[in-house]
């Protein structure tokens, strides 16, 4: 599927309750295995050599963006020392204010290690939130990940090859 077709797609879907719709779709998008050189082909025709649309952070390309979502590719390395481990915030637990589909897109993909936010009062800094038991998931080429807003703490540990993923 081509990204132009996904916005499509995305854009006439409930995003609240077509959840399934939207999986299905991300998954066939990372079947599409030129977004990376369409996206920067596309970027430096429009940009130049400016990366100020086209980044998310230092590892992940902003494939598409709107008010509603925000389509990205991000890359995972391997690590081989602690150094490179933090560069790419691995080990480092965090939640996320926003609803997050990902699907793994190439390589052996990193592992996600969830633990459940048993109370949902807000966070508060220097008080430990209620957790569930550990769980983890590896985010292989194919497999999904679907988190909800501030439903639970997770971290990523670095797989074991070069990776991407494509949320």
């Amino acid at each position: 599927m081509k990204l132009t077709t996904f916005v499509e797609r995305i854009n006439t879907y409930d995003l609240q309750h077509d959840q399934s719709h939207i999986i299905a779709d991300l998954c066939e998008l990372a079947t599409n295995r030129t977004l990376l050189s369409e996206h920067l082909y596309t970027t430096l025709q429009r940009d130049g050599y400016s990366t100020k649309n086209s980044l998310y952070n230092a590892y992940a390309f902003v494939l598409h963006s709107s008010d509603t979502y925000t389509v990205r590719l991000g890359f995972w390395a391997p690590v081989s020392s602690r150094d490179e481990s933090e560069t790419f915030i691995y080990h480092l637990n965090h939640t996320h204010d926003f609803e997050i589909y990902a699907v793994g897109y190439s390589g052996d993909g990193y592992t996600t290690v969830q633990r459940k936010l048993l109370d949902q009062a807000p966070l508060r800094a220097g008080i430990r939130p209620a957790l569930g038991e550990e769980t983890t998931f590896k985010l292989a080429q194919g497999e999904v990940l679907h988190m909800q807003p501030y439903d639970e703490v997770h971290r990523q540990l670095p797989p074991r090859e070069m990776s991407a993923s494509l949320s």
